[in-house]
């Protein structure tokens, strides 16, 4: 007869327990925020929410399981101690599916909103030197400009200084492009073969595409009068 006390005892808390959990549960925590708050309280509020009603639906079925089940075999009407046994095999499987629903849940979806950091029930706090870093946005890095080295005649540009004339102001900026385009002749010489040994350097591209194109169009015009 105890065995019939405890399954329908138990059965009864669990399914009273799972009741509670499903309608109260949500108003725990996160009871102040709305949908439109800008931070991510309202995330963790969902998260709450989620748990606490899965909970409360996993509690109210094994309750009802149990109740059932004990119930079951009060019409077999086995001996007292056939009975006990059944209800503490039945206890601990139920025992065992409600911590397994919870890890299940845990390794899906994690501790966010049951556990908050910021509402201080993490397993471990955040240094201030690690929140002041979550803080900090990040910064658009600069690019890399590769195959340039600081000998280059690029960076040789004369700067101008303090109180010169505006004369000589003028003459050290005319001086950048002329170096500018001497590098780029000197870094992309290469040999083309026109159809002749006559020439056969092309000129740089930054400024010598016209002068091929005009060479080959006055090697066409000597090949055609030919």
């Amino acid at each position: 007869m105890d065995y019939i006390l405890f399954g329908m005892g138990f059965g009864a808390s669990l399914m009273l327990l799972g009741w509670a959990l499903r309608t109260f549960g949500p108003a725990w925590k996160y009871a102040d925020v709305s949908s439109d708050d800008p931070s991510n309280r309202y995330v963790y509020k969902r998260f709450w929410n989620r748990f606490v009603q899965g909970l409360g639906g996993v509690l109210a079925i094994a309750g009802s399981a149990m109740v059932i089940l004990t119930f079951l075999v009060m019409l077999l009407n086995p001996a007292d101690e056939t009975g006990e046994l059944f209800a503490l095999v039945v206890w601990i499987s139920i025992v065992l599916i409600i911590f397994g629903w919870c890890w299940a849940y845990m390794r899906r979806y994690g501790t966010t909103g049951i556990w908050s950091r910021e509402e201080g029930y993490g397993f471990r706090s955040q240094s201030p030197k690690v929140a002041r870093a979550a803080r900090v946005s990040p910064r658009a890095s600069a690019p890399v400009v590769e195959h340039i080295s600081e000998s280059d005649p690029v960076f040789e540009s004369p700067e101008p200084e303090l109180g010169t004339s505006d004369d000589q102001l003028i003459e050290a900026i005319d001086e950048v492009p002329e170096l500018e385009v001497e590098a780029a002749a000197d870094s992309t010489d290469s040999d083309y073969d026109f159809g002749d040994s006559a020439d056969t350097t092309v000129p740089s591209e930054s400024g010598g595409r016209e002068l091929a194109l005009q060479r080959l169009r006055e090697r066409q015009e000597q090949g055609s009068e030919e």
